[in-house]
């Protein structure tokens, strides 16, 4: 609860709809979190290569012998470093070590260093001499980091249109989904109002079959567990499904009270868009009214007394089901009274000449 202006104002519940929503939503944000943070080595250049130190620790121990270059230390540790490094990943295309006449030297005929992008080589030089360095090639590794950069950016590209289906998914089953049907469901009663009665009776028995059948919903709820088995609360309804059953006892209700005959104006009045109008101007209907009632009803109720409704309930079941089988319907029910309606449709009758 909230204070304001010395007045506790109650803070609204979190819907069911919203704490589903936002249930769903958190997951899949730590779900994309952590296969994007997974992802991270699989995509790097560390992963695959280690870096090479033998580079500037080679042209070391090549320095060791500078003071003596025409020597055979030099010379053999010169060969094999030459060697060592021509025959690798990133191979050697250029090395200077010694100074004066003593210098040695190497370059690639095939690759000069000039030709190569920054990113493409590795100058190694020393800083006790800048006599004594090295260029490397670097291209291989520049081509594979360029590939896992490319497998990276489709990755995420992946990852993130993949999130954003199940949000809107998710959105979609529990915003969108039961509105759309709310939708269609108002339609149905806009164009038959009467139908919305029979739905919400269809739907009743299905309910009713499936909880004795155990299935869906009610498929665990009749199983009895052990002593050690826990309870689990039932989920409230989402306010959806609350709202979308309440639209169809709505309409449902609208068709009792009506009856057939005003179904025709809830009709009309749901298919514009404004105020309620139950003076639409009616239509002509050719029907044969029918009236009958219990005989000596009232000596009957004395004999019966509570159990006459039991009596009436009975009796209109058999009126009602002979009419319903003869193409007619029950208007009215009052008391011991039945008004039988038996309505003519277009092309079943004319009117003469004369009216």
């Amino acid at each position: 609860e909230m204070e304001k202006n010395n007045k506790v104002v109650p803070v609204p519940e979190e819907s069911q709809v919203g704490k589903k929503l936002s249930d769903l939503t958190t997951r899949r944000v730590i779900i994309l979190v952590l296969i994007m943070m997974f992802s991270v080595p699989l995509f790097s250049i560390e992963t695959y290569i280690s870096e090479n130190k033998s580079f500037e620790f080679g042209l070391k121990v090549i320095y060791r012998f500078d003071g003596d270059q025409s020597g055979v230390g030099f010379e053999n540790t010169y060969n094999l470093y030459l060697n060592k490094h021509l025959d690798i990943r990133t191979p050697l295309i250029a090395l200077s070590a010694g100074t004066g006449s003593s210098a040695k030297s190497y370059s690639d005929s095939d690759t000069m260093a000039d030709d190569l992008r920054v990113a493409e080589k590795e100058i190694v030089g020393l800083e006790a001499s800048y006599d004594y360095g090295a260029v490397f090639d670097l291209r291989p590794n520049t081509r594979l980091g360029a590939g896992l950069g490319i497998a990276q950016t489709f990755f995420v590209t992946f990852v993130l249109a993949g999130g954003a289906l199940f949000f809107t998914q998710d959105a979609t089953d529990l915003v969108i989904s039961p509105i759309e049907k709310m939708m269609e469901k108002v339609k149905r009663i806009a164009k038959n109002p009467l139908a919305a009665a029979q739905e919400e009776e269809a739907e009743a028995v299905a309910l009713l079959a499936a909880k004795k059948a155990g299935v869906g919903e009610f498929k665990n709820e009749n199983k009895k567990g052990g002593c050690c088995s826990k309870k689990k609360g039932k989920e409230p309804p989402m306010e959806t499904q609350i709202l979308e059953q309440t639209i169809v006892k709505i309409g449902a209700l609208l068709a009792l009270g009506f009856g057939e005959a005003g179904s025709k104006i809830i009709a009309k009045n749901m298919e514009g868009s404004g105020d309620i109008n139950p003076l639409l101007p009616g239509e002509k209907l050719i029907a044969i009214y029918g009236f009958c009632d219990i005989r000596n009803f009232t000596d009957t109720t004395e004999c019966l007394q509570e159990g006459v409704m039991v009596f009436v309930n009975e009796i209109a079941e058999v009126v009602h089901g002979l009419v319903d089988k003869m193409t007619g319907s029950a208007n009215k029910n009052i008391g011991d009274a039945f008004l039988l309606v038996f309505k003519f449709y277009d092309g079943d009758y004319y009117e003469l000449p004369n009216g």
